[in-house]
């Protein structure tokens, strides 16, 4: 019985916020618009760019878009919510907050709070509010946890923040809706002590109700973080902190009721439930708004929807393997290679190795479950490949659930009630040795890709005819080629052009360009995996079959030979003076010492973390004092 009324309640608060959004949106576009903010915001957005970057607010979409630089604003999304917020193309108001300028798939929930701001207040001015609020929340949190649990904790509040890049995010609306959601959501739990005092389906009701917050306000940005940073600091709180456990009061009287008979499977088992319980809330109000929407608008939007969220797991268009998930997870790491940030987290590694070599370290029932959220970066970033690589320049910050997890686990870790004799400190030391030397073994295994190209070369055109012998000597920098591209003039839309590699008599590799992709640019780009020995000399040999058309190669200048990879062009026994206008990417380990140790620190801390998890702990009442 009890839970059929709990199912009828869930299914209660999802109707009900479906209805609401739909209300709310509607409401919003009966506020008037204001001009004169209106040309003030697109003045401020049009000057800046599409993807400027913080402390530089002026760039280039070519720029910053590819970049690992942490304070890329994005001026491109930005623009759509005010042109959203302030231009819909539908008149009447419910059909404007469905249709949200064709844009459909996504509820646009920030139009709520924009438009209305939009009234009083332009882009620039929204910005400063913007900058006000997140410093006011911060700064009560922090304090919050600064008397509760202790200075540690207060730190490492600060710390997730600092790795969101406070000088970006209240710059740019996209960054904010998912912060404001997961700052708003920690309020709650902090308020009242109500941490410790939720469970079972009210607790799994307030991330059900997160998750549907941050389907309604959210594009697509980092939108684990509202359920992976609040869970965490949700355990954490079930911890005493040393304020609590430094009064008078008799050790039993401080053991609520509902800390009895929890162990670590429970803290996990919360983690998973309240994990499904905001992926409930997140699906079905993005659901709903499909449905919703194609009943107003009458239209099928559950098409464009399903493409859209099969496009972003890798199951539509082109196809997502491992190599490329993988990938997905390097990319948006590197973002945290930023010389502040390694700073921040080294201070914090090197304090945590100082005080277990000091105080020692201790068994944490919370670990295992912490281990459990930290690792939920990880999935997201495997599952959405297709999204979180091509915008690792916002997505990274799902990765400061992981980071919270490991220097929590780290934090708890510490034994602050003793100081190791000699004995002890030396196999603290020794964990501490052998995963510092894992760390640097690991740290080795990273990949990066490494473009070279001879693309911006004046040039001249050869004829390529299919009787036509094209070769060339070709001498990789690195043993692994991922991609080649090729530069080409032709009138053909039918045939190939061909690409074998030789070693000496024997071909190793045959690759087929379609002529078709030269239609509407001189560039073609293939995916290859060319194992090469490097520095040895190949060739290199390109031929056409079957064009409908005449067909150009184009070759640099004479004597102008930029790549080292390529030797001189070679046709029908003909040098031609020059390089075939061509692209490499390989794929090589990190070439900079100062990744290599980044790299190494990153996985020295998760290392000790996971050591950590096998450290038994006194007791269950022991453990939560």
């Amino acid at each position: 019985m009890q839970m059929i009324k709990n199912l009828l309640k869930t299914a209660g608060m999802m109707l009900a916020g479906v209805f609401s959004g739909a209300v709310l949106l509607s409401l919003a576009f009966l506020v008037p618009v204001n001009e004169t903010n209106r040309s003030a915001s697109y003045a401020i957005i049009e000057k800046e760019g599409w993807y400027p970057a913080i402390p530089i607010v002026s760039a280039s979409l070519d720029t910053w878009f590819h970049s690992f630089l942490p304070g890329v604003l994005d001026g491109s999304t930005d623009t759509i919510m005010l042109q959203t917020a302030l231009e819909p193309d539908e008149a009447n108001v419910l059909r404007a907050a469905m249709d949200m300028n064709q844009y459909d798939y996504y509820w646009h929930g920030y139009v709520t709070v924009l438009r209305p701001l939009l009234a009083l207040f332009d882009y620039g001015e929204i910005r400063v509010l913007n900058s006000m609020g997140q410093l006011l929340l911060v700064f009560l949190l922090c304090l919050w946890l600064w008397r509760k649990k202790g200075m540690p904790y207060a730190l490492l509040m600060l710390t997730s923040y600092f790795l969101l890049m406070p000088m970006a995010m209240p710059f740019s609306l996209q960054y904010s809706w998912v912060f404001y959601i997961t700052a708003g959501c920690l309020v709650y739990l902090f308020c009242g002590d109500r941490a410790r005092r939720l469970s079972g389906i009210k607790l799994y009701g307030v991330f059900l109700a997160v998750g549907m917050l941050t389907s309604f306000f959210d594009l697509l940005t980092y939108p684990l973080y509202t359920w992976g940073v609040p869970v965490i600091w949700w355990l954490l709180l079930q911890e005493r902190g040393r304020q609590e456990t430094d009064q008078s009061a008799p050790a039993q009287s401080k053991q609520d009721e509902y800390e009895s008979g929890r162990g670590e499977l429970y803290y996990v088992k919360q983690v998973i439930v309240t994990g499904l319980w905001w992926i409930l809330g997140y699906a079905g109000m993005w659901l709903g708004k499909f449905v919703l929407g194609s009943l107003i608008l009458g239209r099928n939007i559950f098409e464009s929807a399903f493409y859209e969220v099969g496009f972003r797991l890798g199951a539509a268009g082109e196809p997502f393997g491992l190599a490329d998930r993988l990938d997905a997870l390097y990319v948006n790491w590197k973002h945290y290679e930023y010389k502040l940030y390694v700073l921040l987290l080294a201070v914090w590694l090197l304090v945590i190795v100082v005080y277990t070599l000091k105080k020692g370290v201790r068994g944490n029932v919370l670990n295992k479950a912490l281990a459990l959220a930290g690792v939920s970066p990880i999935v997201w970033y495997f599952a959405l490949a297709n999204h979180t690589a091509g915008h690792h320049f916002f997505t990274y910050r799902i990765y400061g659930i992981a980071v919270l997890a490991v220097l929590a686990i780290l934090i708890g870790s510490v034994n602050n009630d003793c100081y190791l004799d000699g004995r002890r400190r030396l196999r603290i030391l020794c964990v501490w040795a052998v995963c510092g030397i894992a760390a640097c073994g690991l740290s080795l295994l990273a990949r990066e890709e490494i473009a070279v190209t001879n693309g911006d070369r004046a040039y001249r055109q050869a004829a390529l005819r299919e009787e036509t012998v094209c070769e060339m000597r070709f001498t990789p920098s690195f043993p692994t080629v991922k991609r080649i591209g090729l530069c080409i003039g032709t009138e053909a839309r039918e045939g190939v052009c061909k690409l074998v590699l030789w070693n000496g008599e024997t071909a190793l590799y045959e690759e087929e360009i379609l002529l078709s992709a030269y239609e509407e640019s001189t560039w073609a780009d293939i995916p290859v995996d060319w194992k090469l020995e490097r520095g040895r000399d190949y060739i290199l040999r390109v031929s056409i079959e079957n064009a409908d058309g005449e067909v150009w190669l184009f070759v640099t200048a004479d004597q102008d030979m930029p790549l080292s990879e390529y030797g001189e062009v070679w046709m029908d026994e003909y040098a031609q003076g020059g390089q075939v206008l061509s692209g490499l990417t390989y794929s090589y380990r990190p070439l900079s010492h100062f990744t290599l140790a980044f790299l190494a620190m990153t996985w020295m801390g998760i290392l000790f973390a996971v050591c950590m998890l096998f450290v038994r702990h006194e007791n269950k009442r022991e453990a939560l004092k």
